[in-house]
């Protein structure tokens, strides 16, 4: 769309918007299971403190009833206006909000402001801080050295100092790296290179090397993890939990402890008893080729250590997931144990002194028959079944859509434990276990064999009876994407493509152009008519040169249900026959792997698997209004499937809604949106909701009108100090002519673009000619869809400059240190004329890119 876009347009399509949904009381009414909206974070009379920052959920107690979040700004009872945590409790007359991050006894600024929640015990009581403040009277790192610690608040606000021990004396400038802890917060894992017990010697100086402690909070004791039967340390590089790695350069190490490297999950045991770690670490800084990791197991009830792969092999082994009662780990090795092949195969290690199945105690299995894997996507909590990747032939099974393993494909299948057969699940598509880059003839693992296994998007259920994941291949002939082929030769590296109709294919949209290992992803930058594509800049053109016919599809991701108990294969979010897709369904910000609780991990879906939350911005049901695909961010609409019968919990509006997680019995649905959803949320701001069975509060009365019957008059505005010569507002004709009010938004540097990288933070300089009210949008690509990653707002109340702040979400600071972001886009609304202008960055490159719609 050409030109700036109005005031009156954009009204229009809010009042459009607000038509095609009922009111709120209405709305309530229609949602499934009796359900009813409530606004979770309700910060009363402060919701301007936070000033539109957006709340990021953290976790939920099973009841649903306690809610713990954070976000940017003081409000509650926070004693700065840094990263603060709140905690929200449903009474009988609503939910109330408090903050509780630790207080320090001296202001906080900086970064020493983001004293983030790591995890939170599953009642909630206790949560595990990150932060750079002193908040003990030993600790006394030195002020902007990096330093930092590990602090348990329990329920009545008292602090434990985590990251010490009989050695340390807390005043070095050593930085902390929370690694895992049990549920109930008992036993926390974390590494640091400070030496905390007298048997820790002899780290290297290797970047990111860090020994490995678990502090037992009730008994106040720190031992080493990383040890042999004599207490002497495995090497000299450390090690990390599971497949963790060393732990992120800061300062993201604030937003990506260990756990988000890797495979963690279950890597401690839920009783603590068993540690699973790897050393040294994968990904150490100026390691030589030669130091792989190796994966070990502290047994702390009989203070043993045990070596699960071949740790004088010269390959290497990596953590997948265990049961969390520790008795099974699951683990790949290109090692060649058992007499297998030295491919990349999957293991099974019974670590009991008991037969499991058909492990025998202390014994490592192949589960792929020496055939390798591609790669883990779930693993159930009892660890009775493992859903993985891998292209043989390992069943001859067909699914309930007909279909059989099919040999050099990523095929998904489910190991049984118990009777150790195996069971084809589907084919996936290359994009759903490559990252394509730049074909998918890469190897690196991506979506659902993803590292950190809280990236995947899949989850089974406790006991494995059902996987939920998404993928963008046609699975079940329901999947309706746009295609098209190429009607002329694609020469390499250009941008602008010829295909057969554009019919379907939409800007900032993802395509996937030719088909196996050739294929290669791209982001359409223009849609330029009825023939013709333009590929993003910022992203490679055409890498190697496609003949005519290449076929060219959209590339978007549908939710299945895989049911172990009858083998059914269901498509819960594919459009209805006629509808073509416009983007991808996904489960929402949930994290994935398995089913466990922990930090941002929670369901999406009960835990007998009946009933599943999604979010689309496609209309799935009759009546529902098209999805809107005009701009980058496409709003979603959230739904719930349970047991075949689908349903709307929040349509799709011009503010959007993310589904943020449910409670084992999926009796309430949490999801995030800025549309004002009951009586007391302001519109505009940013809030948690659950969509309750059986839930909701009496509204309070309306506000009375205070000028009666008649409407108010609205108050003069305020007269200018300074008035330009009249001549200068005369037109041909003589009558005064009034100059348009313009703002702009100042370049954005390279060092404002590497902060960004490295903070999550970018600062706009906006200047205008008159005052009025601007509002900053942000979005990325998560997952292949578009997102809203920032906002802000302000008010310039006389002609000038003024700067608004971005701090990007949890989620978008995560996967721009992945590397899985690379572009953002800026919209920038000014309130006095409507204008939106539009900028498009380029996160990890050097140019800068600004339109206008």
């Amino acid at each position: 769309m050409g030109g700036v876009i109005p005031r009156t347009i954009v009204a229009l399509l809010a009042i459009s918007l607000t038509l095609t949904m009922a009111p709120t009381v209405a709305v309530a009414a229609a949602l499934p299971d009796d359900r009813a909206y409530e606004l979770v974070s309700n910060l009363g009379e402060d919701e301007s403190v936070l000033n539109g920052a957006t709340p990021w959920f953290g976790a939920a107690t099973d009841s649903g009833e306690t809610v713990d979040w954070q976000a940017l700004g003081a409000c509650c009872g926070a004693s700065s206006g840094g990263l603060n945590s709140f905690q929200s409790q449903r009474t009988p007359g609503g939910w109330q909000t408090r903050a509780f991050t630790p207080v320090a006894s001296e202001a906080l600024t900086g970064l020493e402001a983001l004293q983030e929640a790591l995890l939170w015990s599953t009642d909630l009581r206790q949560t595990i801080f990150m932060t750079s403040a002193s908040l003990a009277s030993g600790d006394q790192r030195p002020k902007g050295s990096d330093g930092d610690d590990l602090y348990l608040q329990g329920p009545a606000g008292a602090l434990d100092w985590l990251t010490q021990g009989p050695v340390g004396n807390g005043r070095g400038a050593y930085p902390s790296n929370f690694e895992g802890a049990t549920p109930d917060a008992h036993d926390v894992v974390f590494g640091s290179a400070e030496q905390l017990t007298a048997n820790a010697t002899g780290l290297s100086s290797r970047k990111g090397a860090q020994y490995l402690y678990v502090r037992n909070s009730e008994d106040e004791t720190t031992s080493l993890i990383d040890v042999n039967n004599d207490n002497e340390v495995i090497g000299t590089d450390g090690a990390s939990i599971g497949d963790a790695g060393p732990p992120v350069e800061r300062p993201f190490a604030f937003y990506m402890p260990g756990q988000y490297r890797g495979s963690t999950t279950h890597a401690i045991s839920e009783n603590g008893s068993k540690i699973f770690f790897e050393a040294p670490p994968s990904g150490l800084e100026a390691a030589p080729e030669n130091l792989s990791p190796h994966l070990f197991m502290r047994d702390l009830a009989n203070d043993a250590t045990t070596p699960l792969d071949n740790p004088e092999a010269t390959g290497s082994a990596h953590y997948q997931g265990a049961s969390a009662d520790g008795s099974l780990v699951f683990f790949t090795s290109d090692e060649g144990l058992a007499g297998t092949p030295r491919v990349n195969e999957l293991y099974e290690y019974d670590t009991t002194a008991a037969p499991i199945g058909l492990a025998p105690p202390m014994t490592a299995v192949p589960v792929a028959s020496g055939a390798g894997v591609i790669g883990v996507t779930a693993i159930s909590d009892d660890g009775s079944h493992v859903f993985f990747v891998a292209s043989p032939i390992l069943a001859t099974n067909a699914n309930s859509a007909g279909q059989a393993a099919t040999a050099g494909q990523p095929n998904l299948y489910v190991y049984d434990t118990d009777t150790g057969q195996t069971q084809f699940v589907t084919t996936l598509s290359l994009p759903d276990v490559s990252n394509c880059k730049p074909t998918c003839a890469s190897t690196e693992p991506n979506e659902l064999v993803a590292s950190a296994d809280v990236f995947r998007p899949a989850y089974t259920t406790p006991g494995g009876s059902v996987l939920v994941f998404a993928s963008s291949n046609d699975l079940t002939g329901q999947d309706h994407t746009p295609s098209t082929a190429l009607s002329s030769e694609a020469i390499d590296g250009t941008h602008t493509i010829a295909v057969t109709s554009t019919a379907g294919f939409l800007q900032n949209h993802t395509i996937a152009i030719g088909v196996g290992e050739e294929e290669q992803l791209a982001t359409i930058e223009k849609v330029d008519g009825p023939a013709q594509l333009t590929l993003r800049e910022f992203e490679p053109g055409i890498v190697s040169s496609r003949a005519v016919g290449t076929p060219v599809t959209g590339l978007n991701s549908e939710v299945y249900r895989f049911s172990l108990s009858d083998g059914s294969l269901v498509c819960l979010s594919c459009t209805p026959a006629g509808v073509v897709e416009t983007a991808s369904a996904s489960l929402g910000e949930v994290s994935g792997g398995s089913y466990a609780s922990g930090i941002g991990h929670i369901a999406q879906m009960s835990e007998n698997g009946s009933t599943i939350f999604f979010d689309s911005p496609d209309p799935l049901l009759s009546g529902m209004p098209e999805a809107e695909t005009n701009k980058i961010f496409e709003p979603n609409n959230l739904y719930e499937w349970e047991n075949g019968n689908l349903s709307v919990i929040a349509y799709a509006s011009d503010k959007g809604a993310v589904f943020d997680g449910t409670t084992p019995s999926a009796d309430d649905a949490f999801f995030s949106t800025r549309s004002a959803l009951t009586a007391t949320a302001n519109a505009g701001y940013e809030h948690i909701y659950d969509a309750r069975v059986n839930g909701g509060f009496l509204e309070p009365p309306p506000l009375t009108q205070p000028c009666g019957e008649q409407p108010c008059r609205s108050l003069p505005g305020p007269t200018p100090n300074v008035l330009p010569p009249a001549s200068a507002l005369l037109g041909e004709l003589g009558e005064v002519l009034t100059p348009a009010p313009t703002f702009s938004v100042a370049r954005i540097t390279a060092l404002q673009r590497s902060r960004l990288a490295h903070s999550g933070r970018l600062v706009l300089t906006i200047s205008a000619t008159a005052p009025g009210e601007f509002i900053v949008s942000t979005y990325a690509r998560i997952r292949g869809k578009a997102a809203n990653v920032a906002h802000a707002r302000g008010t310039l109340h006389q002609a000038g400059a003024m700067t608004l702040t971005l701090d990007l979400s949890r989620s978008a600071r995560m996967q721009i240190a992945t590397g899985r972001i690379r572009v953002l886009q800026i919209h920038v609304d000014y309130s006095t004329t409507g204008a939106i202008d539009v900028l498009q960055l380029a996160v990890s490159g050097s140019r800068h890119k600004k339109s206008r719609e």
